[in-house]
């Protein structure tokens, strides 16, 4: 596993430094490359470029190079903390975002998160709008290939909202800008307009509920879409809409449909296999044996996000607060520890989050069980709630801890909203509860903030959406960009 590990090191960081010496290229017009046989296109599908949410230049010699990650809200999370030394090191945009200013990219810089999602939606978009129209293969193979696209393209547009529009309200989410509808394969398009946060959620909706029937039964493997996959993406738009009763029960209909996968899913108890993901040897390493995302068995469909920056700089420690969460027999503790990553001899000013190296934002066991949870807390299932907070906790920490002290249903609420921290501690997750939350009256008068040495920064509510990136507005002139 440590030759694992390093080749996966290696990968990641050669595929970023060949991203920052490319300038900003568009992705390969629709035109005589544009698949014709629904092999190609299944192809399209098994792309390592959709494996991550990352920004990649398409060539036209068929080549492709990684400019970046989508991994500004990892530091914009308040469970985050970090010191001028290390912060630094990875530049102004992360900088900006750790201080929530207005503006994190500059004005000659690549928009990273705009262009990774929109990048990704391309290809769904030509495989939704042209697979049907090919002359080989069986109608029902087309059918599921259709709706795989269409779910991606759905869920593309999702995360466009949760970076760069303001949190669902229903009060007002007919008014509030939400990001452009993007649903034809076409490079060379501008001007774009954005449509409003309500228009956005309902296209989301409504794809989804109209692909999710075609979605194959079977899940063949964690790249490759299957009804579990599909049924948690809409409950977790549901759930970030704040209809939990419309979220529960298609949440249980993608835990049904896991019994149909071709790979396996289950918890890791981590009570047996932490012993073996680490070192008392190499504490500053965490649990590096932990298998990568891909082949992370709690994983149902994978959108990996890079953790590398913020651990090879060590500047991603994980906050006071955030760590006075866990118990101490708690054993995700062993993803934390107080001394620098690769010599493990310089002591840190905070705990630094130090694996696994890469989270996956798509569909997974833990997100499942806490996301039910939450929905039948907040549907007045408590013993329901209960239960699946025990599920997982009990594979996190022996049995005798795993108890669910709250007996009220605002207090289970919160501790749910704690466990999700405790799960997702610095991995960027939790920006969207941040943002989610903002508008629940149980969480909207919370003030945020980080320190940096002896400064504090208070986030502005404002700065739970993200500006649109100046390059962007430079190519549609016509755009409204965020307050």
């Amino acid at each position: 596993m440590i030759n694992k590990r390093l080749i996966y090191i290696a990968i990641t960081a050669g595929c970023m430094m060949a991203g920052a010496c490319t300038k900003f290229l568009d992705i390969v017009p629709k035109g005589k490359d544009t698949p014709h046989t629904l092999d190609q296109y299944n192809g399209l599908l098994n792309s390592v470029t959709l494996i991550n949410y990352s920004d990649v230049t398409q060539y036209a010699d068929g080549s492709s190079s990684i400019k970046g990650g989508t991994d500004m809200n990892v530091m914009m999370g308040d469970d985050m903390i970090s010191d001028s030394l290390y912060l630094s090191q990875l530049g102004p945009s992360y900088i900006n975002s750790y201080t929530w200013k207005d503006n994190i990219y500059q004005p000659d810089e690549d928009a990273i998160v705009w262009g990774a999602f929109y990048g990704q939606n391309y290809t769904y978009n030509l495989v939704a709008n042209n697979v049907m129209q090919v002359t080989d293969g069986n109608i029902q193979k087309k059918k599921q290939l259709q709706a795989e696209a269409r779910v991606g393209r759905a869920l593309m547009h999702f995360m466009l909202l949760n970076y760069f529009a303001k949190p669902y309200d229903p009060a007002t989410a007919a008014t509030d800008p939400g990001v452009p509808l993007v649903t034809e394969a076409n490079a060379l398009a501008s001007g774009f307009k954005r449509a409003s946060v309500q228009e956005v959620y309902s296209y989301i909706v409504n794809e989804l509920t109209a692909a999710i029937p075609d979605l194959p039964e079977v899940t063949p493997m964690r790249l490759r879409m299957g009804k579990s996959a599909g049924y948690y993406i809409l409950g977790q738009v549901y759930l970030t809409m704040g209809k939990y009763d419309l979220a529960l029960p298609v949440l249980q209909q993608s835990k049904a449909a896991l019994a149909n996968s071709a790979v396996p899913v289950h918890l890791y108890d981590y009570n047996q296999l932490m012993p073996t993901w680490t070192s008392p040897f190499m504490p500053s390493f965490g649990a590096f044996n932990m298998p990568l995302q891909f082949d992370n068995e709690e994983n149902i469909y994978l959108k990996q996000v890079s953790l590398l920056n913020f651990i090879f700089s060590n500047a991603g420690m994980v906050s006071p607060a955030t760590l006075a969460k866990f118990d101490p027999a708690d054993l995700r503790l062993n993803f934390f520890y107080g001394a620098d990553y690769f010599t493990g001899a310089t002591k840190l000013p905070y705990q630094l989050h130090n694996s696994p190296f890469g989270v996956n934002y798509g569909p997974n066991l833990p997100g499942l069980y806490l996301m039910l949870a939450e929905c039948k807390a907040r549907t007045g299932d408590l013993a329901g709630a209960t239960a699946d907070l025990i599920t997982l906790r009990s594979a996190r920490m022996p049995v005798a801890k795993a108890g669910v002290s709250a007996t009220t249903q605002d207090d289970l609420i919160r501790f749910v909203i704690d466990e999700r921290l405790r799960e997702f501690a610095c991995t960027g997750q939790r920006w969207f509860d941040m943002r989610r939350l903002s508008t629940d009256p149980l969480f909207k008068n919370i003030t945020y903030t980080h320190t940096l040495g002896s400064a504090t920064f208070t986030m502005p509510k404002a700065r739970l959406t993200m500006k649109i990136p100046p390059k962007i507005l430079l190519l549609n002139p016509g755009m409204v960009d965020n307050p």
